[in-house]
């Protein structure tokens, strides 16, 4: 119990630290308000976004128009990007997988799917048959390799997750050869049953990766040959 408030607490601190961060950026973007046009101000609100994707979004746009609201008096192009801010709907996925480990495959398709969409929630789904210590470590492991990433973790139906969203998202699922694109199309087949209305997007990892899996990195690890991490 100790070591869970422990983790709780930095877990906390470390929140802390991120929100003061961008309530920087966000200072930062209020001071060059008066000399840079509004497609500018829009762009840099794009890169605050870009830098601070660790943050749920529903928290990030929050913080963002509190902090600008309390300018629109004394600078009418806040206010335009303030309602802007508002109708926007940024392009948002969820890259689920058990991820035991994440390694040089997934990161491929990480990176081709963050070309197609402002954001991408990696959810590590936590598998039954193993062990909570295990799940937890798997998770913090992936927190520590993807730390400008929203992170999260699931327990049971990937629909019912995707449901608890208060935005629409996409989700990711890669793709290495024949075998998987026959398993995906029967795994949609039981989403889509769950959920008819979900939106998935089939992404191919690169080539050079298409022999790597998670058993066989595992079995490398063993080996204490972490190649393709």
């Amino acid at each position: 119990m100790k070591k869970n408030t422990t983790q709780n607490a930095n877990q906390n601190n470390n929140e802390k630290v991120v929100f003061s961060y961008l309530e920087g950026s966000i200072q930062e973007l209020i001071n060059q308000s008066n000399h840079k046009s509004l497609f500018e101000l829009i762009e840099l609100e794009k890169e605050i976004f870009r830098n601070y994707q660790n943050i749920e979004y529903k928290e990030y746009q929050k913080l963002l128009l509190q902090t600008l609201e309390k300018y629109t008096v004394s600078n009418p192009k806040v206010e335009y990007v303030i309602e802007y801010l508002k109708a926007k709907k940024p392009k948002i996925a969820v890259f689920p997988g058990t991820f035991n480990p994440f390694h040089v495959g997934h990161l491929s398709i990480l990176h081709k799917a963050e070309k197609i969409f402002d954001k991408v929630i990696i959810a590590m789904g936590a598998n039954r048959e193993k062990s909570k210590n295990l799940s937890d470590e798997l998770f913090d492991d992936l927190k520590k390799q993807l730390p400008n990433h929203q992170v999260e973790k699931y327990e049971g139906v990937l629909t019912e997750f995707i449901n608890s969203f208060d935005y629409r998202v996409t989700v990711i699922r890669g793709l290495r050869n024949g075998s998987d694109l026959e398993y995906e199309f029967n795994l949609l087949r039981v989403l889509e049953d769950l959920n008819s209305e979900i939106d998935i997007v089939y992404i191919p990892c690169d080539r050079r990766y298409a022999h790597v899996s998670s058993s066989v990195v595992r079995q490398l690890d063993m080996l204490d040959k972490q190649i393709y991490r």
